[in-house]
């Protein structure tokens, strides 16, 4: 766990000191897919529809 929470740490650091316009669009694809899975995931409450949700939330 420390291993991990430190090698998170450390991308996350690498992020802020270098961050390129790719990063910044896959931060934001990445947020804007999260908020679509919530509000397909609302509509919808069937668990099919949720594995639906995910597949076409995340890419």
């Amino acid at each position: 766990m420390i291993l991990a929470t430190r090698k998170m740490q450390a991308i996350i650091a690498s992020r802020i000191i270098f961050l390129n316009v790719n990063d910044i669009i896959l931060f934001l694809s990445k947020i804007f897919s999260f908020y679509y899975f919530i509000a397909c995931a609302k509509k919808r409450k069937k668990k099919t529809k949720y594995l639906r949700c995910a597949i076409t939330g995340y890419r």
